[in-house]
Protein backbone atom coordinates (compact mmCIF):
# COMPACT_ATOMS: atom_id res chain seq x y z
CA UNK A 1 0.00 0.00 0.00
CA UNK A 2 1.00 3.56 -0.80
CA UNK A 3 2.30 5.22 2.31
CA UNK A 4 0.29 8.03 3.46
CA UNK A 5 2.39 11.41 2.39
CA UNK A 6 2.62 9.81 -1.28
CA UNK A 7 -0.98 9.34 -1.09
CA UNK A 8 -1.35 12.73 0.28
CA UNK A 9 0.80 14.14 -2.30
CA UNK A 10 -1.30 12.57 -5.28
CA UNK A 11 -4.74 13.17 -3.87
CA UNK A 12 -3.40 16.88 -3.50
CA UNK A 13 -2.49 17.27 -7.29
CA UNK A 14 -5.84 15.28 -8.52
CA UNK A 15 -7.80 18.17 -6.00
CA UNK A 16 -6.17 20.95 -7.48
CA UNK A 17 -6.75 20.00 -11.06
CA UNK A 18 -10.46 19.49 -10.39
CA UNK A 19 -10.51 22.86 -8.77
CA UNK A 20 -8.47 24.89 -11.21
CA UNK A 21 -5.87 25.64 -8.83
CA UNK A 22 -2.72 24.63 -10.94
CA UNK A 23 0.85 23.93 -8.79
CA UNK A 24 4.46 23.57 -10.34
CA UNK A 25 5.77 20.49 -11.67
CA UNK A 26 7.13 19.18 -8.73
CA UNK A 27 8.37 15.88 -11.25
CA UNK A 28 10.23 13.26 -9.57
CA UNK A 29 10.94 16.28 -6.30
CA UNK A 30 7.73 14.50 -4.95
CA UNK A 31 8.90 11.05 -3.62
CA UNK A 32 11.23 12.46 -0.75
CA UNK A 33 9.35 12.91 2.64
CA UNK A 34 10.61 16.43 3.26
CA UNK A 35 9.35 17.80 0.13
CA UNK A 36 5.61 15.78 -0.44
CA UNK A 37 5.42 17.04 3.21
CA UNK A 38 6.28 20.47 1.90
CA UNK A 39 4.39 20.18 -0.70
CA UNK A 40 1.01 19.92 1.61
CA UNK A 41 1.97 22.25 3.47
CA UNK A 42 2.51 24.70 0.65
CA UNK A 43 -0.96 23.72 -0.75
CA UNK A 44 -2.50 24.47 2.60
CA UNK A 45 -1.42 27.87 1.95
CA UNK A 46 -2.57 28.12 -1.64
CA UNK A 47 -5.73 26.48 -0.63
CA UNK A 48 -6.43 29.07 2.50
CA UNK A 49 -5.86 32.22 -0.21
CA UNK A 50 -8.50 34.07 -1.55
CA UNK A 51 -7.82 32.09 -4.92
CA UNK A 52 -11.69 31.03 -5.70
CA UNK A 53 -11.55 27.28 -4.06
CA UNK A 54 -14.46 26.20 -2.61
CA UNK A 55 -14.98 25.54 1.55
CA UNK A 56 -15.47 21.96 1.10
CA UNK A 57 -12.09 21.55 -0.90
CA UNK A 58 -10.27 23.72 1.73
CA UNK A 59 -12.11 21.45 4.67
CA UNK A 60 -11.32 18.04 2.40
CA UNK A 61 -7.49 19.60 2.07
CA UNK A 62 -7.37 20.15 5.85
CA UNK A 63 -8.61 16.34 6.43
CA UNK A 64 -6.57 14.73 4.11
CA UNK A 65 -3.01 16.49 5.86
CA UNK A 66 -4.38 15.48 9.26
CA UNK A 67 -4.91 11.87 8.06
CA UNK A 68 -1.88 10.83 6.06
CA UNK A 69 0.37 12.59 7.82
CA UNK A 70 -0.13 11.25 11.54
CA UNK A 71 3.21 8.90 10.66
CA UNK A 72 5.24 11.86 9.51
CA UNK A 73 4.66 14.51 11.79
CA UNK A 74 5.45 14.06 15.92
CA UNK A 75 2.73 15.78 18.54
CA UNK A 76 5.35 18.79 18.71
CA UNK A 77 5.03 19.58 15.37
CA UNK A 78 1.83 19.73 14.70
CA UNK A 79 1.44 21.85 17.56
CA UNK A 80 3.68 24.00 16.24
CA UNK A 81 2.10 24.55 12.76
CA UNK A 82 4.42 22.48 11.05
CA UNK A 83 6.94 24.91 8.83
CA UNK A 84 8.86 22.07 6.90
CA UNK A 85 11.53 24.77 5.67
CA UNK A 86 11.72 26.30 8.84
CA UNK A 87 12.06 23.24 10.90
CA UNK A 88 14.55 22.37 8.54
CA UNK A 89 13.35 18.31 8.53
CA UNK A 90 16.10 16.11 7.27
CA UNK A 91 15.65 13.94 4.34
CA UNK A 92 16.09 10.25 5.94
CA UNK A 93 15.13 7.15 3.35
CA UNK A 94 15.75 4.43 6.10
CA UNK A 95 14.50 5.88 8.68
CA UNK A 96 11.13 7.33 7.40
CA UNK A 97 7.97 6.40 9.36
CA UNK A 98 5.63 5.51 6.67
CA UNK A 99 3.04 2.80 7.35
CA UNK A 100 3.73 -0.42 5.16
CA UNK A 101 6.76 0.93 2.85
CA UNK A 102 8.19 -2.08 0.61
CA UNK A 103 11.70 -2.79 0.82
CA UNK A 104 11.31 -2.66 -3.17
CA UNK A 105 10.21 0.86 -2.84
CA UNK A 106 13.12 2.08 -1.23
CA UNK A 107 15.52 0.47 -3.57
CA UNK A 108 13.54 2.45 -6.22
CA UNK A 109 13.18 5.54 -4.58
CA UNK A 110 16.91 5.47 -3.66
CA UNK A 111 17.65 4.88 -7.60
CA UNK A 112 14.89 8.12 -8.69
CA UNK A 113 16.70 10.17 -5.97
CA UNK A 114 20.54 9.44 -6.96
CA UNK A 115 19.42 10.10 -10.62
CA UNK A 116 18.00 13.68 -9.29
CA UNK A 117 21.08 14.44 -7.84
CA UNK A 118 23.33 12.81 -10.14
CA UNK A 119 20.76 15.38 -12.74
CA UNK A 120 21.49 18.40 -10.31
CA UNK A 121 25.40 18.50 -9.83
CA UNK A 122 25.08 18.20 -13.85
CA UNK A 123 23.70 21.79 -13.83
CA UNK A 124 19.70 20.62 -14.34
CA UNK A 125 17.30 21.38 -11.85
CA UNK A 126 14.53 19.10 -11.92
CA UNK A 127 12.21 21.90 -10.00
CA UNK A 128 13.40 24.63 -11.79
CA UNK A 129 10.84 26.98 -12.88
CA UNK A 130 11.61 28.04 -16.65
CA UNK A 131 12.56 31.40 -16.44
CA UNK A 132 14.18 31.48 -20.44
CA UNK A 133 14.69 35.37 -20.10
CA UNK A 134 16.03 35.42 -16.54
CA UNK A 135 18.22 31.98 -17.00
CA UNK A 136 20.59 32.14 -13.22
CA UNK A 137 24.16 31.90 -13.61
CA UNK A 138 24.28 30.56 -10.10
CA UNK A 139 25.51 26.83 -9.35
CA UNK A 140 22.81 24.15 -8.77
CA UNK A 141 24.16 23.99 -5.30
CA UNK A 142 23.86 27.64 -4.74
CA UNK A 143 20.38 27.36 -6.63
CA UNK A 144 18.93 25.35 -3.89
CA UNK A 145 20.74 27.50 -1.53
CA UNK A 146 18.54 30.19 -2.51
CA UNK A 147 15.17 28.40 -3.07
CA UNK A 148 15.46 26.91 0.00
CA UNK A 149 15.95 30.57 2.10
CA UNK A 150 13.68 32.23 -0.01
CA UNK A 151 10.69 29.74 0.67
CA UNK A 152 12.06 29.79 4.31
CA UNK A 153 11.70 33.30 4.43
CA UNK A 154 8.48 33.49 2.57
CA UNK A 155 7.03 31.32 4.57
CA UNK A 156 8.24 33.08 7.67
CA UNK A 157 6.63 36.30 6.16
CA UNK A 158 3.03 34.93 5.15
CA UNK A 159 2.62 34.24 8.87
CA UNK A 160 3.75 37.78 9.93
CA UNK A 161 0.90 39.08 7.43
CA UNK A 162 -2.12 36.84 8.17
CA UNK A 163 -1.38 37.67 11.65
CA UNK A 164 -1.85 41.45 11.04
CA UNK A 165 -4.80 41.09 8.85
CA UNK A 166 -6.56 38.80 11.10
CA UNK A 167 -5.62 40.83 14.16
CA UNK A 168 -6.01 44.31 12.47
CA UNK A 169 -8.76 43.56 10.35
CA UNK A 170 -11.21 41.17 11.89
CA UNK A 171 -14.21 42.69 11.03
CA UNK A 172 -13.04 42.78 7.16
CA UNK A 173 -12.63 38.77 6.72
CA UNK A 174 -15.39 38.50 8.85
CA UNK A 175 -17.39 40.52 6.08
CA UNK A 176 -15.82 39.47 3.05
CA UNK A 177 -14.53 36.19 3.48
CA UNK A 178 -13.47 35.38 -0.59
CA UNK A 179 -12.59 38.70 -2.36
CA UNK A 180 -12.56 36.76 -5.43
CA UNK A 181 -16.38 35.69 -4.98
CA UNK A 182 -17.11 39.42 -3.91
CA UNK A 183 -15.82 39.91 -6.98
CA UNK A 184 -17.61 37.88 -9.23
CA UNK A 185 -20.85 38.48 -7.58
CA UNK A 186 -20.42 42.32 -7.84
CA UNK A 187 -20.51 41.97 -11.76
CA UNK A 188 -24.27 40.27 -11.25
CA UNK A 189 -27.10 42.42 -11.79
CA UNK A 190 -28.82 41.53 -8.93
CA UNK A 191 -26.57 42.41 -6.07
CA UNK A 192 -26.09 39.64 -2.84
CA UNK A 193 -26.38 40.21 0.45
CA UNK A 194 -22.52 39.41 0.68
CA UNK A 195 -22.06 42.63 -1.62
CA UNK A 196 -24.66 44.41 0.08
CA UNK A 197 -22.68 43.77 3.01
CA UNK A 198 -19.04 44.75 1.75
CA UNK A 199 -20.41 47.95 0.50
CA UNK A 200 -21.78 48.90 3.60
CA UNK A 201 -18.82 48.06 6.04
CA UNK A 202 -16.79 50.70 7.42
CA UNK A 203 -13.08 50.98 8.33
CA UNK A 204 -12.76 52.13 11.81
CA UNK A 205 -9.43 54.36 11.43
CA UNK A 206 -9.23 55.87 14.64
CA UNK A 207 -9.52 52.07 16.78
CA UNK A 208 -6.66 51.22 13.77
CA UNK A 209 -4.74 53.94 14.71
CA UNK A 210 -5.12 53.43 18.73
CA UNK A 211 -3.82 49.69 18.04
CA UNK A 212 -0.42 51.67 17.31
CA UNK A 213 0.22 54.59 19.27
CA UNK A 214 -1.98 53.80 22.50
CA UNK A 215 -1.18 54.72 26.17
CA UNK A 216 0.56 50.72 26.35
CA UNK A 217 2.27 51.06 23.45
CA UNK A 218 5.61 51.60 24.43
CA UNK A 219 7.68 50.38 21.28
CA UNK A 220 5.54 51.95 17.91
CA UNK A 221 8.18 50.81 15.54
CA UNK A 222 7.84 47.29 16.48
CA UNK A 223 4.23 48.33 16.60
CA UNK A 224 4.24 49.69 12.96
CA UNK A 225 6.39 46.58 11.57
CA UNK A 226 4.07 44.21 13.03
CA UNK A 227 0.66 45.30 12.42
CA UNK A 228 1.59 46.46 8.38
CA UNK A 229 3.89 43.16 8.45
CA UNK A 230 6.89 45.32 6.89
CA UNK A 231 8.78 43.24 5.05
CA UNK A 232 12.11 42.60 7.01
CA UNK A 233 14.52 40.84 4.34
CA UNK A 234 14.05 40.89 0.47
CA UNK A 235 12.21 37.90 -0.61
CA UNK A 236 14.44 37.03 -3.75
CA UNK A 237 18.02 37.74 -5.34
CA UNK A 238 16.55 38.82 -8.12
CA UNK A 239 15.07 41.82 -6.29
CA UNK A 240 18.02 42.38 -4.05
CA UNK A 241 20.11 42.67 -7.05
CA UNK A 242 17.35 45.68 -8.58
CA UNK A 243 16.13 47.61 -5.99
CA UNK A 244 13.65 50.37 -6.79
CA UNK A 245 12.63 54.01 -6.15
CA UNK A 246 9.57 55.82 -4.68
CA UNK A 247 8.88 59.42 -4.25
CA UNK A 248 5.65 60.22 -2.49
CA UNK A 249 3.99 63.23 -1.21
CA UNK A 250 1.07 62.74 1.09
CA UNK A 251 -0.53 65.01 3.47
CA UNK A 252 -3.20 62.95 5.50
CA UNK A 253 -4.68 59.37 7.22
CA UNK A 254 -1.24 58.10 7.97
CA UNK A 255 -3.17 54.54 8.34
CA UNK A 256 -3.40 54.73 4.81
CA UNK A 257 -0.09 56.03 3.99
CA UNK A 258 1.37 53.24 6.56
CA UNK A 259 -0.65 50.86 4.30
CA UNK A 260 0.70 52.02 1.45
CA UNK A 261 3.92 51.73 2.43
CA UNK A 262 3.86 48.17 3.71
CA UNK A 263 2.72 46.77 0.17
CA UNK A 264 5.50 48.71 -1.64
CA UNK A 265 8.44 48.07 1.26
CA UNK A 266 11.28 45.89 0.31
CA UNK A 267 14.61 46.71 2.72
CA UNK A 268 16.93 47.47 -0.48
CA UNK A 269 14.60 49.61 -1.91
CA UNK A 270 15.12 53.56 -1.63
CA UNK A 271 11.67 55.83 -0.08
CA UNK A 272 11.40 59.55 -0.24
CA UNK A 273 8.18 61.11 1.33
CA UNK A 274 7.49 64.10 1.18
CA UNK A 275 5.11 66.23 3.79
CA UNK A 276 3.10 68.60 2.73
CA UNK A 277 3.80 71.68 5.53
CA UNK A 278 0.17 72.34 6.14
CA UNK A 279 -0.53 68.74 6.93
CA UNK A 280 -1.28 68.10 10.76
CA UNK A 281 1.67 67.98 13.54
CA UNK A 282 0.06 63.97 14.54
CA UNK A 283 0.36 63.52 11.15
CA UNK A 284 4.00 64.83 10.61
CA UNK A 285 5.11 62.58 13.60
CA UNK A 286 3.42 59.92 12.28
CA UNK A 287 5.80 60.35 9.26
CA UNK A 288 8.94 61.25 11.45
CA UNK A 289 8.32 57.69 12.83
CA UNK A 290 8.94 56.12 9.68
CA UNK A 291 12.39 57.63 8.81
CA UNK A 292 13.10 56.59 12.98
CA UNK A 293 11.82 53.03 12.47
CA UNK A 294 12.97 51.96 8.71
CA UNK A 295 16.48 53.50 7.67
CA UNK A 296 15.57 53.41 3.94
CA UNK A 297 12.84 55.27 4.23
CA UNK A 298 13.36 59.32 4.16
CA UNK A 299 10.90 61.84 4.83
CA UNK A 300 11.26 65.68 4.22
CA UNK A 301 8.77 68.82 4.37
CA UNK A 302 7.81 71.00 1.98
CA UNK A 303 5.99 74.00 1.60
CA UNK A 304 1.97 74.84 1.51
CA UNK A 305 1.04 71.84 -1.45
CA UNK A 306 -2.21 73.36 -3.68
CA UNK A 307 -3.82 71.62 -6.02
CA UNK A 308 -1.75 72.23 -9.37
CA UNK A 309 0.28 74.18 -7.52
CA UNK A 310 3.93 74.38 -8.04
CA UNK A 311 4.75 73.17 -4.59
CA UNK A 312 3.87 69.77 -6.23
CA UNK A 313 6.60 69.78 -8.73
CA UNK A 314 9.03 71.36 -5.76
CA UNK A 315 8.12 68.69 -3.32
CA UNK A 316 9.01 65.87 -6.39
CA UNK A 317 12.38 67.43 -7.93
CA UNK A 318 13.51 67.64 -3.82
CA UNK A 319 12.85 63.95 -3.35
CA UNK A 320 14.35 62.68 -6.71
CA UNK A 321 17.48 65.56 -6.19
CA UNK A 322 17.53 63.31 -2.73
CA UNK A 323 17.41 60.13 -4.01
CA UNK A 324 19.73 60.88 -6.80
CA UNK A 325 22.42 62.01 -4.94
CA UNK A 326 21.88 58.78 -2.43
CA UNK A 327 25.08 56.02 -1.86
CA UNK A 328 22.14 53.49 -3.12
CA UNK A 329 21.98 51.52 -6.49
CA UNK A 330 18.36 51.97 -7.14
CA UNK A 331 16.82 50.76 -11.07
CA UNK A 332 13.96 52.49 -11.47
CA UNK A 333 11.92 55.89 -9.78
CA UNK A 334 7.96 56.08 -9.69
CA UNK A 335 6.03 58.40 -7.70
CA UNK A 336 3.31 57.55 -5.98
CA UNK A 337 0.35 59.40 -4.06
CA UNK A 338 -1.22 58.85 -0.54
CA UNK A 339 -3.98 57.18 -2.17
CA UNK A 340 -2.26 54.86 -4.28
CA UNK A 341 -2.15 51.21 -4.43
CA UNK A 342 -0.05 48.61 -5.96
CA UNK A 343 -1.62 46.16 -8.38
CA UNK A 344 2.05 44.28 -8.56
CA UNK A 345 4.61 42.50 -6.37
CA UNK A 346 7.66 43.83 -5.76
CA UNK A 347 9.19 40.99 -8.10
CA UNK A 348 7.04 41.81 -10.73
CA UNK A 349 8.05 45.09 -10.76
CA UNK A 350 11.25 43.92 -11.15
CA UNK A 351 10.72 41.67 -13.91
CA UNK A 352 8.49 44.60 -15.64
CA UNK A 353 11.14 47.36 -15.18
CA UNK A 354 14.06 44.99 -16.70
CA UNK A 355 11.73 44.65 -20.17
CA UNK A 356 11.27 48.52 -20.34
CA UNK A 357 15.17 47.85 -21.07
CA UNK A 358 15.59 51.73 -19.51
CA UNK A 359 13.02 53.19 -21.56
CA UNK A 360 10.66 55.81 -19.76
CA UNK A 361 6.95 55.19 -19.40
CA UNK A 362 4.56 58.39 -19.39
CA UNK A 363 1.52 59.61 -21.32
CA UNK A 364 1.81 62.08 -24.18
CA UNK A 365 -0.98 64.28 -24.64
CA UNK A 366 -1.09 68.16 -25.54
CA UNK A 367 -0.32 71.22 -23.65
CA UNK A 368 -2.96 73.68 -22.74
CA UNK A 369 -1.86 76.97 -23.67
CA UNK A 370 -4.78 78.43 -20.96
CA UNK A 371 -2.17 76.73 -18.40
CA UNK A 372 0.41 79.73 -19.48
CA UNK A 373 0.73 82.75 -16.58
CA UNK A 374 1.19 86.07 -17.71
CA UNK A 375 5.15 86.14 -17.71
CA UNK A 376 5.38 82.47 -19.45
CA UNK A 377 2.73 84.19 -22.40
CA UNK A 378 5.69 86.23 -22.63
CA UNK A 379 8.99 83.66 -23.16
CA UNK A 380 9.51 81.03 -25.02
CA UNK A 381 9.72 77.89 -23.37
CA UNK A 382 13.39 75.90 -23.46
CA UNK A 383 11.32 73.06 -24.44
CA UNK A 384 8.24 72.53 -26.74
CA UNK A 385 5.80 71.39 -23.83
CA UNK A 386 3.73 68.26 -23.22
CA UNK A 387 1.24 66.80 -20.87
CA UNK A 388 1.53 64.08 -19.25
CA UNK A 389 0.78 62.31 -15.41
CA UNK A 390 3.07 62.83 -12.76
CA UNK A 391 2.90 59.05 -12.19
CA UNK A 392 5.80 57.91 -14.82
CA UNK A 393 8.44 55.27 -14.65
CA UNK A 394 11.74 56.79 -14.97
CA UNK A 395 15.11 54.85 -15.16
CA UNK A 396 17.98 56.26 -13.39
CA UNK A 397 20.17 57.28 -15.89
CA UNK A 398 17.69 59.94 -16.91
CA UNK A 399 16.97 60.99 -13.40
CA UNK A 400 20.74 61.58 -13.36
CA UNK A 401 21.30 63.20 -16.45
CA UNK A 402 18.00 65.19 -15.96
CA UNK A 403 19.39 66.65 -12.64
CA UNK A 404 22.54 67.87 -13.86
CA UNK A 405 20.91 69.08 -16.99
CA UNK A 406 20.96 73.36 -17.20
CA UNK A 407 17.95 72.81 -19.82
CA UNK A 408 15.87 71.15 -17.28
CA UNK A 409 16.72 73.84 -14.80
CA UNK A 410 15.51 76.29 -17.19
CA UNK A 411 12.08 74.42 -17.82
CA UNK A 412 11.72 74.10 -13.93
CA UNK A 413 11.20 78.19 -13.67
CA UNK A 414 9.81 78.38 -16.48
CA UNK A 415 7.00 76.25 -15.03
CA UNK A 416 6.69 78.27 -12.09
CA UNK A 417 4.23 80.62 -14.05
CA UNK A 418 2.31 77.95 -15.08
CA UNK A 419 -1.08 75.97 -13.90
CA UNK A 420 -0.45 72.52 -12.92
CA UNK A 421 2.96 72.06 -13.73
CA UNK A 422 3.43 68.64 -12.44
CA UNK A 423 1.22 67.52 -15.24
CA UNK A 424 3.61 69.26 -17.90
CA UNK A 425 7.15 67.66 -16.39
CA UNK A 426 7.71 64.29 -17.74
CA UNK A 427 6.15 64.28 -21.35
CA UNK A 428 8.36 67.90 -21.88
CA UNK A 429 11.91 66.55 -20.60
CA UNK A 430 11.73 63.02 -22.36
CA UNK A 431 9.67 63.78 -25.25
CA UNK A 432 11.67 66.27 -27.40
CA UNK A 433 14.55 63.69 -28.27
CA UNK A 434 15.81 65.97 -31.55
CA UNK A 435 16.77 69.25 -29.23
CA UNK A 436 17.20 67.11 -25.96
CA UNK A 437 18.28 63.68 -26.01
CA UNK A 438 18.19 62.80 -22.70
CA UNK A 439 17.79 58.64 -21.89
CA UNK A 440 14.99 56.95 -22.26
CA UNK A 441 13.60 60.42 -24.58
CA UNK A 442 11.35 60.10 -27.40
CA UNK A 443 10.15 62.27 -30.39
CA UNK A 444 6.76 63.24 -28.62
CA UNK A 445 5.38 64.47 -31.87
CA UNK A 446 5.28 61.60 -33.76
CA UNK A 447 4.26 59.63 -31.25
CA UNK A 448 1.24 61.51 -30.16
CA UNK A 449 0.74 61.82 -34.33
CA UNK A 450 0.39 57.92 -33.79
CA UNK A 451 -2.04 58.04 -30.36
CA UNK A 452 -4.25 60.77 -32.02
CA UNK A 453 -4.79 58.08 -35.34
CA UNK A 454 -5.15 55.02 -33.32
CA UNK A 455 -7.61 56.58 -30.85
CA UNK A 456 -9.96 57.54 -33.91
CA UNK A 457 -9.87 53.58 -34.92
CA UNK A 458 -10.87 52.23 -31.03
CA UNK A 459 -14.55 51.53 -32.29
CA UNK A 460 -12.81 48.83 -34.10
CA UNK A 461 -11.34 47.08 -30.91
CA UNK A 462 -14.90 47.30 -28.94
CA UNK A 463 -15.14 44.06 -26.94
CA UNK A 464 -11.37 43.23 -27.09
CA UNK A 465 -11.20 42.71 -23.50
CA UNK A 466 -13.90 39.75 -23.36
CA UNK A 467 -10.65 37.91 -26.00
CA UNK A 468 -7.94 38.79 -23.57
CA UNK A 469 -5.53 35.83 -23.03
CA UNK A 470 -4.43 34.91 -19.10
CA UNK A 471 -1.79 32.59 -18.22
CA UNK A 472 0.18 32.10 -14.82
CA UNK A 473 2.98 33.64 -17.22
CA UNK A 474 1.31 36.50 -18.54
CA UNK A 475 -1.42 37.31 -15.99
CA UNK A 476 -1.71 40.98 -17.02
CA UNK A 477 -2.92 41.60 -21.11
CA UNK A 478 -1.52 44.87 -21.72
CA UNK A 479 -4.26 47.75 -22.68
CA UNK A 480 -2.65 50.17 -24.17
CA UNK A 481 1.16 52.29 -23.76
CA UNK A 482 0.74 53.86 -20.87
CA UNK A 483 1.39 51.42 -17.62
CA UNK A 484 2.65 53.20 -14.50
CA UNK A 485 -0.95 54.01 -13.20
CA UNK A 486 -4.47 53.22 -13.20
CA UNK A 487 -6.90 55.88 -13.39
CA UNK A 488 -10.09 56.53 -14.98
CA UNK A 489 -11.04 60.11 -15.25
CA UNK A 490 -14.73 61.06 -15.78
CA UNK A 491 -17.14 60.28 -17.98
CA UNK A 492 -15.59 56.72 -18.35
CA UNK A 493 -18.27 54.40 -17.56
CA UNK A 494 -15.72 51.74 -16.03
CA UNK A 495 -16.16 53.16 -12.69
CA UNK A 496 -18.52 51.16 -10.07
CA UNK A 497 -17.48 53.68 -6.91
CA UNK A 498 -17.78 57.55 -7.18
CA UNK A 499 -15.96 60.39 -8.81
CA UNK A 500 -13.95 62.88 -6.98
CA UNK A 501 -12.57 65.72 -9.22
CA UNK A 502 -13.58 64.25 -11.87
CA UNK A 503 -11.23 61.07 -11.22
CA UNK A 504 -12.53 58.12 -9.95
CA UNK A 505 -12.92 56.45 -6.45
CA UNK A 506 -13.03 52.80 -7.01
CA UNK A 507 -15.50 50.85 -5.43
CA UNK A 508 -16.13 47.05 -4.87
CA UNK A 509 -17.61 46.73 -8.45
CA UNK A 510 -13.98 47.65 -9.54
CA UNK A 511 -12.80 44.71 -8.05
CA UNK A 512 -12.81 42.28 -10.99
CA UNK A 513 -11.18 44.73 -13.43
CA UNK A 514 -8.11 45.98 -10.62
CA UNK A 515 -7.35 42.57 -9.96
CA UNK A 516 -6.22 42.30 -13.83
CA UNK A 517 -4.89 45.63 -14.69
CA UNK A 518 -1.45 45.69 -16.61
CA UNK A 519 -0.55 49.05 -14.54
CA UNK A 520 1.64 49.20 -11.84
CA UNK A 521 -0.07 51.28 -9.14
CA UNK A 522 -3.99 52.25 -9.27
CA UNK A 523 -5.04 55.52 -8.38
CA UNK A 524 -7.51 56.16 -5.98
CA UNK A 525 -8.61 54.57 -3.15
CA UNK A 526 -10.63 56.49 0.50
CA UNK A 527 -10.66 54.47 3.65
CA UNK A 528 -13.86 55.82 4.01
CA UNK A 529 -15.66 55.01 0.50
CA UNK A 530 -16.05 51.40 0.56
CA UNK A 531 -12.95 49.90 1.82
CA UNK A 532 -13.30 46.83 2.04
CA UNK A 533 -12.20 47.48 -2.19
CA UNK A 534 -8.99 48.74 -0.64
CA UNK A 535 -8.26 45.76 1.42
CA UNK A 536 -9.18 43.45 -1.28
CA UNK A 537 -6.74 44.91 -3.40
CA UNK A 538 -3.77 44.89 -0.70
CA UNK A 539 -4.79 41.56 0.49
CA UNK A 540 -4.38 39.91 -3.05
CA UNK A 541 -0.92 41.34 -3.85
CA UNK A 542 0.42 41.29 -0.95
CA UNK A 543 -0.48 37.23 -0.49
CA UNK A 544 0.69 36.73 -4.31
CA UNK A 545 4.33 38.05 -3.09
CA UNK A 546 4.36 35.24 -0.54
CA UNK A 547 3.90 32.44 -3.34
CA UNK A 548 7.00 31.56 -4.37
CA UNK A 549 5.33 29.73 -7.37
CA UNK A 550 3.30 32.20 -8.75
CA UNK A 551 5.99 34.59 -8.89
CA UNK A 552 8.50 32.47 -10.32
CA UNK A 553 5.93 31.91 -13.06
CA UNK A 554 5.98 35.46 -14.09
CA UNK A 555 8.26 36.39 -16.84
CA UNK A 556 6.28 39.78 -18.03
CA UNK A 557 7.31 39.23 -21.68
CA UNK A 558 4.59 41.35 -23.11
CA UNK A 559 5.86 44.61 -21.70
CA UNK A 560 8.29 44.20 -23.85
CA UNK A 561 5.87 44.84 -26.58
CA UNK A 562 5.07 48.63 -25.41
CA UNK A 563 5.69 51.01 -27.94
CA UNK A 564 8.77 52.89 -26.47
CA UNK A 565 10.85 49.34 -25.66
CA UNK A 566 10.37 48.55 -29.39
CA UNK A 567 11.51 52.17 -30.27
CA UNK A 568 14.30 52.25 -28.62
CA UNK A 569 15.25 48.46 -30.67
CA UNK A 570 15.00 50.48 -33.53
CA UNK A 571 11.31 50.01 -34.74
CA UNK A 572 9.49 52.51 -36.65
CA UNK A 573 6.85 54.68 -34.97
CA UNK A 574 4.28 53.75 -37.64
CA UNK A 575 4.84 49.86 -37.44
CA UNK A 576 3.88 49.77 -33.40
CA UNK A 577 0.98 49.90 -31.96
CA UNK A 578 -0.32 51.78 -28.56
CA UNK A 579 -3.86 50.56 -28.07
CA UNK A 580 -4.29 46.94 -27.64
CA UNK A 581 -7.92 47.21 -26.34
CA UNK A 582 -10.76 49.23 -26.13
CA UNK A 583 -10.23 50.73 -22.80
Amino acid sequence: MTSGWCSSTAKLLNMSARNGLEFPNYGLIGVTQTRAISVINEARYLFSLDLGVASQTRNALNRMFDDDTEGLLSKDQKADGFRPFQMGLPVNLVGLHCRRLRCTFVILLIFVLGTILLLEYSGYSVWRVSEPEFRSTESSRERLQNQYMRVNNMLAQREILEAAIDNGLPDFRKIVPSCTRLAEEALQKNQSNSVREARQWKFDEVKFRRRLFGPKIKDKCKAIKDNFAFSSAPLSNEEEEFPLAYGMLVYKSSVQVYFLLSAIYQPQNAYCIAVDSKASLEFKRDMELLSDCFPNIFVMQIGNVQWCGFAVVRGVFNCLRFLSQLNHKWRYFQYLSGVDLPLKTNLELVRIFKRLKGTVNAEVTLFQKDRLGPEAKKTTPPLPLWKSSLSSLLPRETVDEMLKSEKVRELFNFLKDTSCADETLWATITGNKNVFPIPGAIDATEVYAKIKKEKKELHKLVNTTKHLVRTPEEPFPLRDYYISRYQVWVPNKHCAGKFVATSCVYGVGDLDNLMTRPELVAHKFYLDFEPATYFCVYQAVRQRALVDKIQQRFQGALYSQLPQVLMRDGESVDRLQFFFTDW
